[in-house]
């Protein structure tokens, strides 16, 4: 596709389950993952997508402070590899307007708890296609989430569980 525009169509296309409508601008978008084959199979997705510029790839040890340089407006950050979701805080701490977007995500509390408090702004399913991940992406950006009903009821049970609790102590 044409990497000099920074501007995409209005349109809205049908995505699974998922409608996606893309920011005005063209999110840039960093990929970080100790896989190799997964960098570079999302990179070259990612690429020929109009809707998002790819900006760069590492593996999990590249410095925040670099990746802070290319001004990426969205992280797709791969949390298959045992801490890498630890890496969150210092690359949104190096990056504040970058919004962390995890790529396979399993749907169970502990996991999606995790990211939750690593302050991650999006999901995707390891089963996620690369709709899903323009989807989460674009919704992130937006301030916004995109994920399916079963984390948005781990979630919501748990902000359910956080309010009962603040109420039994008295506080709100």
């Amino acid at each position: 596709g044409d990497m000099t525009s920074d501007k995409v169509g209005t349109s809205t296309a049908p995505l699974g389950s998922f409608s996606f409508s893309p920011t005005p601008t063209r999110p840039r978008v960093f990929i970080l993952s100790d896989f190799r084959l997964l960098r570079d199979g999302v990179a070259a997705a990612l690429a020929e997508q109009p809707s998002v510029v790819v900006v760069g790839t590492a593996d999990l040890s590249a410095q925040p402070c670099r990746i802070a340089e290319l001004t990426p407006d969205a992280l797709l950050l791969d949390i298959t590899v045992p801490g890498s979701l630890d890496l969150s805080l210092p690359i949104r701490e190096a990056t504040p307007s970058a919004k962390v977007v995890c790529l396979g995500v399993s749907e169970t509390e502990s996991v999606v708890m995790a990211c939750a408090r690593a302050g991650v702004s999006g999901f995707v399913a390891p089963n996620g296609s690369v709709k899903d991940v323009l989807a989460a992406v674009h919704s992130a950006v937006r301030g916004e989430l995109v994920c399916s009903p079963r984390t948005a009821g781990i979630l919501l049970n748990r902000v359910n569980a956080l309010s009962a609790s603040r109420a039994a102590d008295g506080t709100s």
